[in-house]
């Protein structure tokens, strides 16, 4: 498996348009380095940033 994806191939993984997953990358909320005008976003970072709940049910 590869260590580093660009945002397009995390934003297939993750189900997400490339420029949510730039946003993200901007933010904070997905842990990315940049070499030049490109983004790098690590495996660990991937897995990281996906969350699981547990639907909530009301009574």
């Amino acid at each position: 498996m590869k260590e580093y994806y660009s945002i397009r191939e995390v934003a297939k993984i993750l189900d997400m348009k490339p420029k949510t997953v730039q946003k993200y990358c901007r933010e904070g909320n997905i842990k990315a380095g940049k070499i030049g005008k490109n983004w790098i976003i690590t495996k660990a970072a991937i897995n990281e940033s996906i969350v699981y709940t547990e639907p909530t049910v009301e009574n």
